[in-house]
Protein backbone atom coordinates (compact mmCIF):
# COMPACT_ATOMS: atom_id res chain seq x y z
CA UNK A 1 0.00 0.00 0.00
CA UNK A 2 1.42 3.35 -1.01
CA UNK A 3 -0.19 6.56 0.14
CA UNK A 4 -1.51 8.50 3.08
CA UNK A 5 -2.54 6.92 6.39
CA UNK A 6 -3.24 10.19 8.19
CA UNK A 7 -2.73 13.82 7.24
CA UNK A 8 -3.30 17.32 8.51
CA UNK A 9 -2.27 16.68 12.09
CA UNK A 10 0.77 16.24 14.27
CA UNK A 11 -1.24 15.61 17.44
CA UNK A 12 -0.17 12.48 19.30
CA UNK A 13 -3.80 11.67 20.12
CA UNK A 14 -4.55 11.55 16.38
CA UNK A 15 -1.38 9.80 15.23
CA UNK A 16 -1.25 6.92 17.72
CA UNK A 17 -4.71 5.46 16.91
CA UNK A 18 -4.12 5.85 13.15
CA UNK A 19 -0.67 4.27 13.40
CA UNK A 20 -2.05 1.40 15.53
CA UNK A 21 -4.70 0.67 12.89
CA UNK A 22 -2.11 0.78 10.12
CA UNK A 23 0.25 -1.53 12.01
CA UNK A 24 -2.55 -4.06 12.60
CA UNK A 25 -3.20 -4.02 8.87
CA UNK A 26 0.48 -4.47 8.05
CA UNK A 27 0.80 -7.34 10.56
CA UNK A 28 -2.28 -9.01 9.09
CA UNK A 29 -0.80 -8.86 5.59
CA UNK A 30 2.62 -9.94 6.84
CA UNK A 31 1.37 -13.00 8.74
CA UNK A 32 -0.59 -14.30 5.71
CA UNK A 33 2.64 -15.31 4.03
CA UNK A 34 4.97 -18.18 4.89
CA UNK A 35 7.01 -17.04 7.91
CA UNK A 36 10.15 -18.32 9.53
CA UNK A 37 10.00 -19.11 13.23
CA UNK A 38 11.87 -15.87 13.94
CA UNK A 39 9.48 -13.78 11.84
CA UNK A 40 6.47 -15.39 13.52
CA UNK A 41 7.94 -14.71 16.98
CA UNK A 42 8.69 -11.08 16.08
CA UNK A 43 5.18 -10.54 14.70
CA UNK A 44 3.69 -12.06 17.87
CA UNK A 45 5.81 -9.77 20.06
CA UNK A 46 4.84 -6.75 17.97
CA UNK A 47 1.16 -7.66 18.34
CA UNK A 48 1.52 -7.92 22.12
CA UNK A 49 3.20 -4.53 22.42
CA UNK A 50 0.63 -3.01 20.07
CA UNK A 51 -2.15 -4.24 22.35
CA UNK A 52 -0.33 -2.66 25.33
CA UNK A 53 -0.14 0.67 23.47
CA UNK A 54 -3.85 0.58 22.67
CA UNK A 55 -4.69 -0.26 26.29
CA UNK A 56 -2.50 2.55 27.61
CA UNK A 57 -4.09 5.00 25.16
CA UNK A 58 -7.44 4.51 26.90
CA UNK A 59 -6.11 5.97 30.16
CA UNK A 60 -6.97 9.62 30.70
CA UNK A 61 -3.94 11.88 30.31
CA UNK A 62 -1.93 9.25 28.43
CA UNK A 63 -1.30 11.42 25.39
CA UNK A 64 0.50 14.04 27.48
CA UNK A 65 2.98 11.52 28.90
CA UNK A 66 6.52 10.57 27.96
CA UNK A 67 5.21 7.03 27.41
CA UNK A 68 2.92 8.27 24.62
CA UNK A 69 5.91 9.91 22.95
CA UNK A 70 7.93 6.69 23.27
CA UNK A 71 5.00 4.65 21.93
CA UNK A 72 4.68 6.98 18.95
CA UNK A 73 8.38 6.51 18.18
CA UNK A 74 7.96 2.72 18.48
CA UNK A 75 4.92 2.73 16.17
CA UNK A 76 6.81 4.81 13.61
CA UNK A 77 9.73 2.38 13.69
CA UNK A 78 7.51 -0.71 13.45
CA UNK A 79 5.48 0.69 10.57
CA UNK A 80 8.70 1.26 8.69
CA UNK A 81 9.95 -2.21 9.64
CA UNK A 82 6.82 -3.85 8.20
CA UNK A 83 6.68 -1.68 5.08
CA UNK A 84 6.33 -3.58 1.83
CA UNK A 85 9.52 -3.99 -0.19
CA UNK A 86 10.36 -0.85 -2.13
CA UNK A 87 8.46 1.42 0.28
CA UNK A 88 9.13 3.24 3.52
CA UNK A 89 6.88 4.68 6.21
CA UNK A 90 7.21 8.35 7.11
CA UNK A 91 6.08 11.89 6.48
CA UNK A 92 5.59 12.94 2.89
CA UNK A 93 8.57 14.95 1.69
CA UNK A 94 6.37 17.90 0.72
CA UNK A 95 4.06 17.80 3.76
CA UNK A 96 5.37 16.94 7.21
CA UNK A 97 1.82 16.32 8.46
CA UNK A 98 1.06 13.67 5.81
CA UNK A 99 2.10 10.24 7.10
CA UNK A 100 1.99 7.09 5.04
CA UNK A 101 3.90 4.70 2.84
CA UNK A 102 5.97 6.12 0.02
CA UNK A 103 8.00 4.64 -2.79
CA UNK A 104 11.76 4.28 -2.35
CA UNK A 105 12.37 4.86 -6.06
CA UNK A 106 14.65 7.77 -5.44
CA UNK A 107 17.46 7.59 -2.88
CA UNK A 108 17.49 9.88 0.12
CA UNK A 109 19.78 12.85 -0.27
CA UNK A 110 22.70 12.79 2.16
CA UNK A 111 22.68 16.60 2.33
CA UNK A 112 19.01 17.50 2.90
CA UNK A 113 17.50 14.04 3.71
CA UNK A 114 14.85 14.45 0.98
CA UNK A 115 14.25 12.31 -2.06
CA UNK A 116 15.08 13.97 -5.36
CA UNK A 117 14.26 12.55 -8.75
CA UNK A 118 17.37 10.79 -9.96
CA UNK A 119 17.25 12.52 -13.35
CA UNK A 120 17.30 15.99 -11.75
CA UNK A 121 20.46 17.97 -11.11
CA UNK A 122 21.07 17.75 -7.38
CA UNK A 123 19.34 20.88 -6.00
CA UNK A 124 21.30 20.86 -2.72
CA UNK A 125 24.72 21.36 -4.25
Amino acid sequence: MIGTIIEGTLRTEDLIPAFCDALYEQLSDFTKRQLTVGEKYRADQTSKILLQVETAAKVEGYYETEQASDDLDWLFSELNEYAFPGTYFGAHEDDGADFGYWSERDPECSICRRRHKSDDRHPCE
